[in-house]
């Protein structure tokens, strides 16, 4: 009997973060046939055997079409993509532990986030476990899968839930930003994010929201979570926002705050000091003349907090704003 896969992968190549997301009988093969006469080699970060790989390919592009950049491929980290993908299509065909195929990127990712237990410890929460009832034991096992994200992974999935709420109670607000964002300035100010300042990053979904990229970081003594709205001019004029345009900013930050300490993902941080910023970031590209962007000027525009100590408000204000400088 033929196996069959569905498979994730990337390429060096592209200026934006993009996966792969397709189906075949032989992954691997099917990576160096995308590969021929490629100026750049595909990489197959993950694969997983499912009874049928048209269905599991259809629930795949289903959940991921918030993020969907063109045909099969999807705005999105390819490890954000995996938890994604792995979850909804193992619910919706009832698979349970499915053979899958990780890359040395993702086992790198996932080797990082396992938590540790002495013998005495495991001992210790079997007997525990034993004494819980069915119907905790559920949510056992998600605050366990929850604990074992990277928190790229745990954004990205809060960010999918914010996204699609946010969507639902505000559809007079779809296509407020009209101007077309480019994927290159957002990209850009994702990787300054995590290279300068050290936060794990997001896109929003298809760049749906007031918002465009999102990250978070421990600060030392309390959690930051960022917000930008990115535009992006092929000239040095900087955008300004209207008034609308900067309530709708200011209004989903303020809804991304209740959500997150609402959140079951996030149920183990309720009671971690945490700062919420919205910002905005105007980005030069240089295209044709040079593949490059460039930061033409950056703002904060406001800020929520919850259980930050009232004595360090004005530094963590500066901390705040510091990182939205992006310098």
């Amino acid at each position: 009997m033929v196996k069959e896969y569905i498979y994730v992968t990337t390429n060096p190549i592209h200026n934006v973060e993009l996966v792969k997301v397709g189906r075949s009988n032989s992954p691997k093969d099917r990576v160096k046939t995308l590969s021929n006469g490629q100026p750049s080699k595909h990489v197959l970060e993950w694969y997983m055997e499912v009874p049928d790989s048209h269905a599991a390919e259809k629930i795949a592009h289903m959940v991921l079409k918030p993020y969907k950049y063109k045909n099969e491929y999807f705005k999105i980290g390819f490890n954000e993509a995996v938890v994604i993908i792995k979850e909804k299509v193992c619910h919706a065909l009832d698979l349970n532990q499915p053979a899958c195929f990780e890359g040395r990127k993702l086992r790198a990712a996932t080797a990082a986030t396992l938590p540790t237990a002495s013998a005495t410890t495991e001992t210790t929460t079997n007997q525990s476990e034993k004494k819980i009832a069915k119907d905790q034991k559920a949510s056992l096992v998600a605050t366990d899968v929850s604990a074992q994200l990277t928190q790229t992974e745990r954004l990205s999935q809060f960010v999918h839930e914010v996204h699609t709420k946010w969507r639902k109670a505000n559809r007079s607000l779809a296509g407020l930003f009209s101007k077309q964002v480019g994927d290159e300035g957002e990209t850009y100010i994702k990787r300054t994010l995590e290279s300068k300042h050290g936060y794990s990053v997001v896109f929003t979904p298809a760049s749906q929201t007031p918002v465009d990229v999102i990250g978070i970081k421990w600060c030392g003594y309390f959690w930051h979570l960022v917000m930008i709205q990115v535009k992006m001019s092929t000239t040095k004029t900087a955008y300004e926002l209207s008034g609308k345009e900067t309530q709708a900013i200011r209004d989903f930050g303020r809804f991304l705050k209740e959500e997150y300490l609402a959140s079951e993902l996030y149920r183990d941080y309720a009671d971690k000091p945490i700062a919420f910023s919205v910002g905005l970031a105007n980005v030069k590209n240089h295209r044709p003349a040079q593949p490059r962007c460039t930061l033409n000027s950056s703002y904060f525009i406001n800020w929520y907090w919850s259980k930050l100590p009232r004595e360090k408000l004005a530094r963590i204000q500066e901390l705040v704003e510091e990182a939205h400088s992006l310098k």
